[in-house]
């Protein structure tokens, strides 16, 4: 496992929200499989903004 401080480190980010030493398992940007210890990223593309589906994944 990873710590989400950890993986964030060389990222510049606009927004965290949560605990920064919570467990990591895995990176998703398709908030259907998100789950416990997986962090969603909102991603706009052609089709979808996953801005929209923030409120779903949590």
């Amino acid at each position: 496992m990873n710590l989400l401080l950890d993986l964030l480190a060389p990222v510049n980010y606009k927004l965290v929200q949560g605990n920064l030493g919570q467990d990591v398992n895995e990176l998703v940007f398709d908030s259907r499989k998100a789950k416990a210890h997986s962090v969603f990223f909102a991603i706009v593309g052609s089709a979808n903004n996953g801005h929209n589906f923030v409120q779903s994944v949590y």
